[in-house]
């Protein structure tokens, strides 16, 4: 039987009476989206200042994000960190990840880590002939700790971009999404108290070409990483 992961309820801010002092639902939104801006801010120009490509943001500035350079990653970066900001269901933020690297790449799978496994949930780009790539991607499991890209990201708690490898597991990764190698691919793990929850594999198939740069994806995702934390 597929294994599928639970449903996360939206946290949702419970309105508050005037009289006891307390702030309204409406107040309170606002002000933890203009924390949560403040944050992304801050945390996103120390990032792009250990990358090379700080001075984009003036200290005293509302606006978080100014003058950012002229790059479809960046930009795509600039518009989802102001999505980010705002409350959301961890449902929401997963999904956003996913349109993210559908901005950086031509195809993405996401896996979540579901008893010892790798287990496939979410897509794009992919084509299966002749079968629903939705239905192919959920029956795929990659058993953790047996060496593939996936388990790489899982093991380094970081951003693996490599050639996949001809292990057996990452054969089987070729295989089930239409058996072209990739010439190189990407996982990037997703993580919640520290410990890997989720893992984004990512390539440019059909294209013989490698990887642009994903500075930008590695930066919202540590931006997802936070907000994820933030509902436990």
């Amino acid at each position: 039987e597929e294994e599928t992961a639970a449903p996360v309820e939206t946290v949702r801010l419970q309105p508050t009476g005037q009289a006891t002092g307390e702030v309204p639902e409406t107040a309170a939104r606002e002000t933890a989206a203009a924390e949560s801006a403040q944050d992304v801010r801050y945390y996103l120009q120390d990032l792009l200042s250990e990358i090379g490509e700080d001075g984009y943001f003036p200290k005293d500035s509302g606006d978080a994000l100014l003058s950012v350079p002229n790059s479809k990653g960046i930009m795509v970066l600039k518009e989802m960190l102001e999505e980010l900001a705002r409350p959301m269901s961890l449902n929401e933020i997963v999904l956003m990840v996913l349109r993210f690297s559908s901005e950086i790449v031509n195809r993405s799978v996401l896996f979540c880590v579901r008893n010892g496994h790798l287990v496939g949930s979410g897509q794009f780009g992919i084509e299966i002939k002749g079968e629903s790539p939705d239905n192919r991607v959920r029956k795929m499991r990659v058993p953790v700790g047996a060496p593939s890209i996936l388990n790489e990201a899982v093991e380094k708690k970081r951003v693996v971009i490599k050639e996949t490898e001809g292990t057996e597991w990452d054969s089987y990764l070729v295989e089930q999404l239409g058996g072209l190698k990739p010439h190189l691919a990407f996982a990037a793990p997703i993580m919640l108290k520290g410990k890997v929850e989720m893992v984004l594999y990512g390539d440019n198939v059909p294209e013989n070409r490698g990887l642009d740069d994903i500075s930008a994806l590695e930066i919202f995702l540590g931006q997802a990483n936070m907000a994820m934390e933030r509902k436990y």
